[in-house]
């Protein structure tokens, strides 16, 4: 639409309508029907077009129409008419050109399988990509979603940018910064389970996966790096002793730092790898079963240090060894930090915390010094607080189930309950004593024998020692001598629960 400028005689002035002016004698600008006819059709079809019935007394309707159309915004909305994978929609006004930046909505009738293309009013169909500016992959459109797109000529021969789809996966770059979003190949949750019982060149398809090795003697050659995202990893669990190797010359660096062509992967070891799109490194290790982080030999007295959490420290040699557990409040060690302690000497091991650190035994309060028996182990394990808690065959002797009294007149308890007790009394001629056990029997009595002090005695003198339960059989006994010519030491057991 503009000024009538092509008709004759219309007296425009500067391109525009004038009033007469009869002072000056001036004519006013003539409205040829034509022209007149032309800008009001232009305003009634923009009013029938958002619904309304023009009606020339009604001065606001121009303005009702625009509101309503931008209400619709049918112009960029539209329903697909398209197939699974290949949109299309027509809007209103049809589009004649596509121009950058230009945005489209629509609702899609299906979900994409793969990569797909768009086509609005019958324009030539191009690729929709993904906010990586690479083709769909399926399911970042779904049926009855909503769908973005927004026209970019500088990618390919131009393509139409997926911005949003409600319900559908959304494309993402590769993540090269920690604040990031990460592709699902550069997550340490992998992406399926492959196996491999031959020797494999592996593929982009591998990343983010689990390769379970399951023969010895393969080689599983790695990707190419080059070319891909940084970041992006394989997981691999060796079932069988294999090779790992780095495509063409590309160097992988190893869980010890060690950087070679190829690497070893042991029976029961797992291994994830990342790449730097250079080549690839060892970003985890893992044996199955138990391993320590390292394993340290004692001689003599040592003080702990933070290395040795997590490890093995062993004393040896026929000589008094000690042992200090790391500060904890110097060290700053989190609880759960364990230090494991078997003694291999032929004497008992000192363990000492240091600073405020307590050691504890599940039987036994907090203390500030445990003995290692020899041959035993145990495991020091900090709970927080100063506090490390002992586990292992080295807490038996100060477990309640094993407590004992070594005493002359003594006991034994087992973890089943039975306890052995035992003692030596003297008995005059012909005579009997009563004896107290050591520590009462909590619930049950269930026997006893003595024996014979005597080194020598003849056949004629035919010596007897007993025993008998009292009425307080828990708790004491009758001890006999029965020769009639002397006193007698009587050794006696007795057993119970």
């Amino acid at each position: 639409m503009d000024y009538p400028k092509s008709v004759p005689s219309v007296g425009l002035v500067n391109g525009k309508f004038v009033d007469e002016n009869p002072v000056n004698g001036t004519p006013g600008s003539l409205i040829p029907a034509v022209w007149g006819n032309s800008i009001t059709d232009e305003v009634v079809n923009v009013i029938k077009a958002s619904g309304l019935v023009p009606d020339e007394s009604d001065p606001g309707q121009l303005l009702l129409s625009i509101q309503k159309m931008n209400q619709s915004d049918s112009v960029k909305y539209a329903l697909d008419t398209g197939g699974a994978g290949a949109y299309a929609a027509s809007y209103t006004p049809p589009l004649k050109a596509l121009v950058d930046g230009l945005v489209l909505r629509f609702k899609a009738q299906n979900g994409n399988p793969g990569a797909s293309t768009f086509s609005p009013n019958g324009l030539t169909a191009a690729p929709i990509v993904g906010a990586a500016h690479s083709a769909l992959q399926g399911g970042e459109i779904v049926a009855n979603g909503d769908v973005w797109v927004q026209w970019n000529s500088s990618i390919g021969s131009g393509s139409w940018v997926l911005v949003d789809s409600t319900g559908g996966a959304i494309q993402v770059g590769g993540a090269t910064k920690s604040q990031h979003a990460v592709q699902l190949s550069q997550l340490g949750n992998y992406n399926g389970i492959a196996y491999a019982s031959a020797s494999t060149t592996l593929n982009a398809t591998f990343l983010g996966k689990t390769l379970v090795v399951n023969a010895d003697g393969t080689t599983q050659t790695l990707p190419a790096a080059a070319g891909l995202l940084p970041g992006s990893n394989i997981h691999i669990s060796s079932f069988g002793t294999c090779t790992i190797k780095g495509s063409a010359a590309e160097m992988i660096i190893g869980p010890t730092g060690v950087v070679a062509n190829s690497l070893i992967l042991n029976v029961g070891e797992q291994i994830t790898l990342t790449t730097n799109a250079i080549g690839w490194y060892v970003s985890s290790y893992a044996r199955v079963g138990k391993q320590y982080s390292s394993i340290t030999p004692i001689l003599g007295a040592v003080a702990g240090v933070t290395s040795h959490i997590g490890g093995m420290v062993y004393g040896w040699g026929g000589v008094n060894n000690s042992y200090s557990l790391p500060s904890s409040s110097a060290n700053a060690i989190p609880a759960g930090a364990t230090v494991t302690i078997p003694n291999f000497g032929s004497l008992p091991m000192l363990i000492v915390p240091q600073g405020t650190d307590k050691v504890q035994t599940p039987s036994y309060p907090a203390v500030s010094a445990f003995s290692v028996p020899a041959g035993a182990s145990a495991d020091f394990t900090y709970v927080g607080s100063g506090i490390w808690f002992i586990t292992g065959t080295a807490v038996n002797s100060s477990s309640a189930d094993f407590s004992a009294s070594l005493a002359p007149a003594g006991y034994q308890r087992l973890p089943s309950g039975l306890i052995i007790q035992w003692g030596s009394i003297s008995v005059g001629v012909s005579s009997t004593v009563t004896i107290a056990y050591p520590i009462a029997f909590p619930t049950q009595f269930l026997g006893a024998y003595v024996s014979n002090g005597f080194a020598t005695y003849t056949a004629s003198s035919t010596p007897f020692v007993g025993i008998t339960p009292t009425s307080t059989p828990l708790s004491t006994a009758v001890v006999q001598n029965g020769y009639s010519s002397s006193a007698n030491t009587v050794y006696w057991f007795a057993f119970g629960k």
